[in-house]
């Protein structure tokens, strides 16, 4: 068993905040951020519900993975993650009472998710155990601040509030709570992200 470096470790857990970070950069679970990213509270239940589903899911590709015959493993991914849906829904429904309500069928969806269906073969089947987990860690931490960066933005806009504490500001942009909005505001933050990344030298 090779030996991971404390160095690569960080990489793998960096990666996916910015550099990879799979909303504003690798354009991976985009619609439930548009849709669910209106409040920062609403926000922060998807990204749990999000993790809970995909970071257990990524621990059986990554340890097992490799066993299972390779037309096996897709269905088997789904079905994990199918079985998780449940449970984090339970969990997300604790933090913000409407969430599955207004998903909808984003939920079932999530196990087949583009961040677990691209990640799981394209990565953390051929990384090491500890290398992916720290990389999904790092997915989610990306996804969790992208998604909520998003909603304290709409949020702000369309309501004047923050995690539905009101700011005393004379704010009331009901548009920034459609999802058009929200499409556009990515792409913003997509651009911005991008930007930053060619003025450091990144590829």
């Amino acid at each position: 068993m090779n030996k991971v470096s404390s160095k690569e470790l960080l990489r793998s857990l960096t990666a996916g905040i910015f550099e990879q970070n799979p909303v504003l950069v690798m354009a991976m679970g985009a619609a439930p951020v548009i849709i669910m990213g209106v409040t920062l509270k609403a926000s922060l239940a998807l990204a749990v519900f999000t993790a809970a589903v995909i970071l257990p899911t990524c621990v059986f590709a990554t340890s097992l993975g490799k066993i299972i015959p390779l037309e096996l493993r897709p269905v088997l991914y789904v079905m994990i993650a199918a079985a998780l849906l449940f449970p984090a829904s339970l969990l997300s429904e604790s933090m913000h009472p409407d969430m599955t309500s207004k998903l909808g069928i984003l939920i079932p969806l999530t196990a087949v998710n583009s961040i677990l269906m691209g990640k799981s073969e394209g990565q953390w089947i051929k990384s090491g155990v500890l290398v992916s987990i720290v990389d999904a860690f790092g997915t989610m931490i990306g996804f969790t601040l992208a998604i909520c960066l998003v909603g304290a933005i709409r949020e702000f806009l369309s309501k004047g509030t923050l995690w539905d504490i009101d700011l005393g500001l004379n704010i009331d942009f009901p548009a920034a709570a459609y999802a058009f909005f929200g499409l556009i505001l990515m792409g913003f933050l997509a651009a911005g992200v991008r930007a930053i990344q060619i003025k450091r030298g990144d590829s």
